[in-house]
C-alpha cells in the first residue's frame, strides 16, 4: 500500500509569491541633554514586503534572509489573498544594515506547497 504525503508539492516553476522589498531599519532610542537630542541604535528591524501572485490564498511564506554573508530563515504565517501586498516587519539582530531576501517555499490554504527549485531536494540522492 502507498500512502500519499498530506501535503502536494506544487510543480509550478514560477514563484507564486514575490518579493517587492527587503531592507533593515534601524531602531532607535531618543535622549535629550540640553537642546539637542541624542540618538542611540537598539537594533535593527527587518522588513519584507511581497505580494502574493498565485490565485489561491497561502497560509505561510518560508524566507531565506542574507546578512553579512549569513542566512537565517523566516515563516511568516497568515492568510495572504492573491493580489494583495502584504508589508511585514520582523525584529532582527542588532547593527546589521542590508539584507536580501527570497522566498524559498509556499504552504498554500489548500494544503499544496510550492518549493524554490534551488531548495528542493535531489531525487537521486533520495536512493542512497
Amino acid at each position: 500500500m502507498i500512502t500519499l504525503p498530506a501535503v502536494t508539492l506544487a510543480l509550478a516553476l514560477t514563484n507564486p509569491v514575490q518579493v517587492s522589498s527587503c531592507s533593515i531599519s534601524q531602531e532607535t532610542t531618543t535622549t535629550s541633554s540640553g537642546d539637542s537630542p541624542n540618538y542611540e541604535i537598539i537594533g535593527s528591524l527587518l522588513n519584507i514586503r511581497f505580494v502574493n501572485g498565485g490565485t489561491t490564498p497561502v497560509s505561510s511564506v518560508s524566507f531565506a534572509v542574507t546578512e553579512d554573508g549569513k542566512t537565517s530563515t523566516i515563516l511568516d504565517r497568515g492568510t495572504f489573498s492573491p493580489g494583495v501586498t502584504i508589508s511585514h516587519t520582523f525584529r532582527n539582530e542588532p547593527f546589521a544594515f542590508e539584507a536580501s531576501c527570497r522566498v524559498q517555499s509556499v504552504l498554500f490554504a489548500d494544503g499544496s506547497a510550492w518549493m524554490a527549485p534551488n531548495d528542493r531536494p535531489d531525487p537521486a540522492s533520495a536512493n542512497r
